[in-house]
């Protein structure tokens, strides 16, 4: 075990960005509809990704349960529906992805060591905001 170097400090929100977003990735969505489809000879995982986010910071966006909401970082963004719960720490957001998503990245990729260039799951500063 290494010691945790504290110099690195906190990730600090900002106006423009006022939320932490905590990625995640999991084997599967056993509760969660699924589909795999197959584009060009290869499968994809198709599926309506879910944004978690708590319950206090959905009041103050305006969003409910299924909206359509964008989550906003420095240079990306991604859409999903609005998965309100308390589980979730206030001021975060959080989606989680599935590990053949990441297989099907890896194929795809031109790289000649598409491992070494795989995203980690890195904690940003985002905004959310309700689609209409």
């Amino acid at each position: 075990l290494l010691p945790l170097d504290s110099s690195a400090g906190s990730l600090k929100t900002s106006i423009e960005y006022p939320f932490v977003f905590v990625p995640g990735r999991v084997l599967a969505h056993w509760d969660r509809e699924v589909e795999v489809i197959q584009v060009d000879g290869m499968n994809h995982i198709q599926k309506e990704e879910l944004v978690e986010i708590h319950s206090k910071d959905a009041v103050e966006l305006g969003v409910q349960q299924g909206d359509s909401v964008e989550v906003v970082g420095e240079g990306w963004h991604m859409h999903g529906a609005a998965y309100i719960t308390d589980k979730t720490h206030q001021g975060t957001v959080s989606v989680t992805t599935l590990f053949g998503e990441l297989a099907t990245h890896l194929q795809l990729s031109n790289n000649p060591d598409p491992m070494s260039k795989v995203s980690g799951l890195e904690i940003n500063h985002v905004r959310l905001q309700k689609l209409a």
